[in-house]
């Protein structure tokens, strides 16, 4: 019974989030007035904006290719769909059910096994955790305590992937259990880990760049601190619950970083509601696009 209950009362809590981040935008600033902020705009901003999200969608598609090698290298395109649509399931799919999504498309388009694919993604999911730690750590020690120390964590982070890399290596599990399956998902040797390290930074450090400056250019919201915004919106993603889409906790999580630095209420609520639609609507575009077009 119970598990039959907790799909419906996650989407019941994906529902209600939603329902309270449309209330919360029209009381505060009023939903004309998000709309209006994309006035400010050039066509020539906006394409900047989308171009650095791009790099960002490719350099995520290079890293399954750098991951999983095999078919994949010869079928980039191919690999590029199934990013696309499992970004854009888990974009729209409420409490990370979208993850779901990776081994299914991953079995269907290259016939990787289930327990394989999801030891990949546990192990890529650390990576971009390791990416966003790195941002973060850039962001407070630039802000709160100098460039140095900022720049020591931030390096501090970047060799943790290594170590944890090294350390399962050591302690993997052999023979047919369903551990030693999922460690058939970690990368294969020490340039397959770089390559998809390297990727990762680059995903992020090209999609935080356009989400900063977006955040920035839409809430009239300092350069350092629209990218701890940035960051703030993307570490929401891992908390145990989060509405459809996304929607509610996105932008709480960015009001809730910025307020205490100085940034009015409306000014990040109308920013972070402009920038979540703008990411939304790329990867709605992204994937309809991939699920469209792109096939074997």
């Amino acid at each position: 019974m119970a598990g039959r209950l907790n799909p419906v009362l996650r989407w019941a809590a994906g529902v209600l989030l939603l329902a309270a981040l449309v209330w919360w935008v029209q009381r505060s600033v009023g939903w004309a007035e998000v709309f209006a902020a994309w006035g400010r705009l050039s066509a020539s901003e906006l394409a900047l904006v989308t171009l650095l999200t791009f790099v960002g969608y490719i350099a995520r598609a290079a890293r399954l290719v750098a991951h999983f090698g095999g078919a994949l290298k010869t079928e980039p395109l191919l690999t590029f769909r199934v990013m696309a649509l499992h970004n854009l399931a888990n974009n729209f799919l409420p409490m990370r059910t979208g993850e779901l999504s990776f081994p299914i498309l991953l079995r269907r388009e290259f016939q990787i096994d289930a327990a394989r694919s999801v030891g990949a993604l546990l192990w890529l999911r650390a990576l971009d955790l390791s990416a966003i730690l790195v941002a973060a750590a850039l962001s407070l020690g630039i802000d709160r305590l100098g460039l140095g120390v900022g720049l020591a964590l931030g390096v501090a982070g970047l060799v943790l992937p290594a170590v944890g890399f090294r350390l399962l290596k050591l302690h993997q599990p052999e023979g047919e259990g369903m551990l030693a399956r999922l460690a058939a998902g970690l990368p294969v040797s020490t340039a397959s880990l770089l390559a998809g390290h390297l990727l990762t930074l680059l995903h992020w450090g090209a999609k935080l760049a356009a989400w900063a400056w977006l955040l920035g250019r839409l809430g009239h919201i300092d350069r350092v601190l629209a990218w701890t915004g940035a960051v703030a919106g993307e570490l929401t993603s891992v908390l145990p619950v989060h509405g459809i889409a996304g929607a509610g906790t996105y932008e709480a999580g960015i009001v809730l970083v910025l307020r205490p630095l100085g940034v009015p209420v409306d000014d990040a609520l109308m920013a972070a509601t402009d920038l979540h639609l703008f990411l939304l609507g790329f990867a709605l575009l992204t994937g309809l696009l991939a699920w469209l077009f792109i096939r074997r």
